[in-house]
């Protein structure tokens, strides 16, 4: 079985190198599309991937993974699975009670069942209090940035991979990040939830919060997902903490969206 990965990166040298060389640990390639200015491609492409260059004035959408998945789709590819720069689905990993798998062999289970689509859990890390009290080790770009951050929240799922169909495709402007088919429906149909687990890492540094949310106030952008990337206080929302083990089986991300539209409430209050 052939599964190619997809990408979109924007400026993310800081943890290309990890992604790519992690992907490529059970994937047979990786199609990144970029429009970087900080030597993401490069970094990329010295990693195994294989880069296709944008134009780094072009609006950043989820319509331009149209230029990746149909170069994968030259790769003759049985499934394809999303991946971009922050997003790893790391061999071994499990929540408690059940066995480790590796996201290779759980694809190949599920291949011939008929499933066009599979759903992986997400565990999402964060930055937090904790971080700042204990020196900021997640500042150290020396050290895998699965290991610097170790605050999680569990409780949803995504669209992680798909049997790969010349009928499906991305058009600009389009918001989700999978595929649609000519009458609107998006590869989500007909999916199955598996023992997949993504874990994502959206913001990976204080000095990237800072840079992220100074870039949307000067343009008077949404603050959008960047909310998200606020220093929680890990004892008040509550997060789980990762020892290296099996994730928790406690869903706590509700907590987490009661104060992201707290916050928002908090910040349109103030005219921001």
């Amino acid at each position: 079985m052939r599964i190619v990965a997809i990408g979109l990166s924007h400026n993310e040298a800081d943890v290309i190198r990890e992604c790519v060389k992690d992907a490529l640990s059970w994937v047979d390639a990786f199609v990144l599309y970029d429009n970087s200015t900080d030597g993401t491609d490069f970094i990329a492409r010295e990693a195994g991937a294989v880069v296709l260059p944008g134009d780094v004035n072009e609006k950043f959408d989820e319509g331009l993974r149209q230029h990746a998945l149909t170069y994968a789709a030259a790769l003759n590819p049985d499934w394809i699975v999303r991946i971009d720069p922050d997003e790893f689905y790391p061999r071994g990993a499990c929540f408690k009670g059940h066995l480790p798998k590796n996201p290779r062999d759980i694809l190949e289970a599920l291949d011939g069942m008929g499933y066009l689509s599979v759903r992986a859990s997400v565990v999402q890390f964060w930055i937090t209090l904790d971080d700042v009290r204990w020196g900021l080790m997640l500042e150290d770009d020396s050290v895998s940035v699965q290991k610097r951050q170790r605050w999680y929240s569990v409780g949803h799922t995504a669209i992680a991979a798909w049997r790969h169909s010349p009928r499906l495709s991305y058009t600009m402007g389009q918001r989700a990040n999978v595929p649609f088919y000519p009458d609107g429906t998006n590869v989500g149909v007909n999916n199955v939830f598996s023992d997949l687990i993504q874990t994502h890492y959206s913001c990976r540094s204080l000095a990237q919060l800072v840079q992220r949310v100074e870039h949307r106030r000067a343009y008077k952008m949404s603050f959008g997902k960047y909310l998200q990337n606020l220093i929680f206080d890990e004892k008040d929302v509550p997060l789980h903490y990762w020892d290296g083990g099996p994730f928790s089986t406690v869903r706590n991300h509700e907590a987490l969206t009661a104060w992201f539209e707290a916050s928002m409430a908090a910040y349109k209050e103030r005219g921001l």
